[in-house]
């Protein structure tokens, strides 16, 4: 269950470290590449993304599809299509090797 606005600091807290190993779990970047892991809130992962892609300037996103994430369900159909028409900037769309 995700923090509230009410959510006592301490919960919050753990609530972020717990996101952020699963976010550095998420993909294998190699030491070459410069990335910065956030954690960005928002109402749903979509809007996420949009919203901080403008705020960040991006000019380039990178989406990475994952079978046993929600993610997957995100870039399919016409909210797909929505998210990329939105984007500010251009989109990679890489497919999990499995």
């Amino acid at each position: 269950m995700a923090p509230t606005p009410g959510s006592d600091v301490a919960f919050q807290k753990r609530f972020e470290t717990a996101l952020m190993l699963k976010l550095k779990g998420f993909a294998v970047v190699p030491e070459n590449i410069e990335h910065d892991d956030q954690l960005f809130p928002a109402a749903n992962c979509g809007y996420g993304i949009v919203e901080f892609t403008r705020k960040s300037g991006a000019d380039l996103i990178v989406l990475g599809t994952q079978g046993e994430s929600n993610f997957h369900c995100m870039l399919t159909g016409s909210r797909a299509e929505r998210v990329l028409r939105e984007l500010p900037c251009s989109a990679l769309v890489v497919q999990s090797p499995s």
